[in-house]
């Protein structure tokens, strides 16, 4: 097992940051696309990090937090929500990441009054419930075919997400 550390992300990160995500979702999402939603961040309050391998120096995984405002009756408060987690899949599965999230929660907890994830599926899931996360809703699918030779299309994918295989 390859030794590993974490840091604070960089700009110079996002092209390998870039290669998992997108490896990951199937995506093609461009430096620009990546920037539009992180910018702010890096100039701002960087909640961002990235999972190091310290012989080759390579990334293998991210963790961000996007910054956003809240406000309740008046009084407002900073929230920290999870996006685009993702890790290598060399390295998926082998129990490091919940201990670098753990690591990020901590100094998050400092920089944020409430951490939000939308992630509630599978791993994710599993690392952020044993993390303390708690559930406050659940999703509702609403869908309302307009033409007939759509609704194969769309049970099709709507089924896909229920069941695996």
């Amino acid at each position: 097992m390859p030794k590993l550390f974490a840091r604070r992300a960089a700009l110079s990160d996002v092209p390998a940051i870039l290669s998992i995500y997108n490896g990951l979702t199937g995506r093609s999402r461009t430096e620009c696309q990546h920037l539009w939603q992180w910018k702010p961040t890096f100039d701002t309050t960087n909640s961002m990090w990235v999972v190091v391998d310290s012989k080759s120096k390579a990334i293998v995984a991210h963790h961000g937090l996007m910054n956003l405002e809240g406000n309740f009756f008046g009084r407002s408060f900073s929230i920290g929500k999870t996006e685009n987690t993702v890790i290598a899949p060399k390295h998926a599965g082998s129990g490091i990441y919940y201990l670098f999230e753990k690591k990020f929660m901590v100094e998050a907890s400092q920089e944020f009054d409430v951490l939000l994830t939308t992630s509630g599926h599978g791993t994710p899931g599993k690392i952020r419930r044993r993390l303390g996360y708690q559930a406050i809703s659940g999703y509702e699918y609403f869908v309302k075919p307009t033409a007939f030779w759509k609704l194969p299309k769309i049970l099709k994918h709507f089924i896909s997400k229920r069941f695996k295989n």
